[in-house]
């Protein structure tokens, strides 16, 4: 795995949302306060709309630039995926 989020500044609709990032790993707290897992690796959640993260509350959240949008980088390469990703 040679994506991190580490660093990365998150977006949630044209404002700046703190999270929790750790590797591939986001946490996030939906608008109606629970907390949200959004992993960008291929078809866990979060990681395209094809594969959503769902709150409790029914909201159904991935990340973009969604994974796969460009080629993984190599083995023990970490790298951002984008400097800054929207939670949509």
């Amino acid at each position: 795995m040679g994506w991190t989020l580490n660093g990365v500044q998150f977006l949630y609709g044209a404002a700046a949302t703190t999270v929790d990032s750790d590797g591939n790993n986001v946490a996030w707290v939906c608008p109606c306060g629970a907390p949200v897992l959004l992993i960008y690796q291929r078809g866990r959640r979060g990681s395209s709309a094809a594969r959503p993260a769902t709150c409790r509350c029914g909201g159904r959240y991935y990340l973009d630039p969604p994974y796969g949008s460009q080629p993984e980088p190599p083995r023990g390469q970490m790298r951002t995926p984008a400097a800054q990703m929207t939670i949509r």
